[in-house]
């Protein structure tokens, strides 16, 4: 399926795609009233948590 995607919408998609596949169904983890970033690298991980901010209506 990547390569598939990958054809079609180019690498970075692809790689976005089976990233949000991996994590997507975890996240149950994250409370309601925060955010997670994660920024990867081949070097390694970073996780920062914060106050999630209200939605613009």
């Amino acid at each position: 399926m990547t390569r598939v995607i990958e054809a079609m919408e180019g690498g970075d998609a692809a790689l976005e795609n089976q990233i949000r596949s991996l994590l997507n169904s975890h996240s149950w983890i994250v409370p309601e009233d925060r955010t997670v970033t994660v920024i990867m690298t081949r070097a390694g991980l970073a996780v920062a948590i914060a106050d999630r901010t209200p939605e613009a209506a």
